[in-house]
């Protein structure tokens, strides 16, 4: 499976290495996450 999807996985790669660590990161998406169940949770209008 991780043959047939070299070149998906190795994607990254394509941009600069000072990107790579950002690109790993799922920090951002998380904290969009953190954010959405926060503001459910308050009952309050979700973030753009």
């Amino acid at each position: 499976m991780l043959a047939e999807a070299k070149a998906d996985v190795t994607a990254f790669s394509a941009f600069p290495v000072g990107h790579w660590r950002k690109i790993w990161s799922t920090n951002p998406l998380e904290r969009v996450n953190k954010e959405i169940q926060a503001a459910d949770r308050r009952g309050r209008d979700l973030p753009e």
